[in-house]
Parts: structure tokens; C-alpha cells; sequence
């Protein structure tokens, strides 16, 4: 059983199970329709949220319980569908995609994981297609002081990094905006979240 598999069965009340988007997703404006995938989508909030946008979405998690969470609370259709799989190996053909929503996953991975699930993603979006990617950063006050957690209760990763570093994950693709962006903890409000945030272009 993955870590996440276990995080998801372990909460009756998800903390990171955030309902309403974020700013900077609502003023993605790159692209109006198109084929989204949205890798690491937990229980399918943000999938849901651009297929309202007129987006044909596919949202993707390593976890069946979040998976199954996500087709109970939104109905799929011809513009929505969930499927439980490994970033690492996504099963779409080449240039599948125009855009790739990756939100808080690559800061759960470990280096050899990121760089496999960056090649996929890089594959499976067409040439100009966009990627909005985030990742904790030095001043989330979860774990503070600290650049990689393990969690004693389920085994998943947190990395922190800087901009520099962030930036140097993804210099694969084109860098469009970034930004550093602050949000509050679902389990301790007054705990605040930092994230790197950045939306990217993949020039093939």
C-alpha cells in the first residue's frame, strides 16, 4: 500500500482536501478549452472545477481511495473522467494534452520519481501545451527548519525548496510566470503554507 493510499484511508477528514481554487488557478487564462490532465488530483476538486471551465479533463492519482472519493462526489461524463495510476507511467500517447495541472505533488517525490514523472508529463503535452506546477517551499511553517520530512504515520515525503531549486527542477520547459504563494493549513489556520508556484511551456 502506497503512502498516500494509507493518508487517504487514515483521515475521515482530509486536511489537504481543499474545495475552492486558488487565484492563480481561476486566473489561468492561457488556453480557454482544451484537454487537461491533472496529475495528482486527490479527490478531484480542481478536475472538476476546470471541466466546469469547459475543459475535457482527466484527473489521475496514485491513490484508489482518493480516486473512488473523487467519482462520488462529481459525476464523470464525456468531459470528466478519474483513474487511479502512477504519474511515473502514464498511459496516454504522445502530445495527449494541452495543459498538465500538477498541484502539490512533486514535493512528495523523491529526485528519481520527479524526474520520471517530468519526462511524462513533458511527453503527453503537446508542443506549446502548459504546465502549472507548485512546491513547497522554505517558509511553509509545516516542518519548519527542515528540507525533507518523512511522515512517521504514513511514510510520504515532504521536500522543501527554494526558488533557485524549483526552477531548476523544471528547466526542462519554459518558464511563463512564477510567483511565491501563501495559503492557510485545513488542519491549523493559523498555520501558514508556502508554496512555489510556477506555469511553464513545453517547446518541443
Amino acid at each position: 500500500m502506497s503512502g498516500w493510499e494509507k493518508a487517504y484511508q487514515l483521515f475521515e477528514v482530509i486536511p489537504w482536501d481543499k474545495t475552492e481554487p486558488t487565484k492563480e488557478l481561476k486566473s489561468f487564462d492561457k488556453i480557454k478549452t482544451g484537454k487537461m490532465l491533472d496529475l495528482g488530483c486527490g479527490t478531484g476538486n480542481f478536475s472538476y472545477y476546470f471541466s466546469q471551465r469547459g475543459f475535457t479533463v482527466v484527473g489521475l492519482d496514485v491513490s484508489d481511495t482518493a480516486i473512488n472519493i473523487a467519482k462520488k462526489r462529481y459525476k464523470e461524463s464525456d468531459s470528466l473522467k478519474f483513474l487511479a495510476a502512477n504519474g511515473e507511467k502514464i498511459d496516454f500517447p504522445n502530445s495527449s494534452f494541452d495543459v498538465v495541472l500538477c498541484w502539490a505533488v512533486l514535493h512528495h517525490l523523491e529526485s528519481e520519481e520527479r524526474e520520471a514523472v517530468l519526462a511524462e508529463i513533458r511527453r503527453v503535452l503537446k508542443k506549446g501545451g502548459f504546465l502549472i506546477a507548485t512546491g513547497f517551499s522554505y517558509k511553509d511553517q509545516k516542518y519548519p527548519g527542515v528540507k525533507k520530512k518523512v511522515s512517521d504515520l504514513t511514510g510520504t515525503i515532504y521536500y522543501k525548496q527554494s526558488k533557485e531549486e524549483f526552477l531548476e527542477m523544471l528547466n526542462g520547459f519554459s518558464l511563463i510566470e512564477y510567483k511565491h504563494i501563501e495559503d492557510s493549513d485545513n488542519g491549523e489556520p493559523d498555520r501558514i503554507r508556502g508554496f512555489n508556484f510556477g506555469l511553464f511551456q513545453v517547446n518541443k
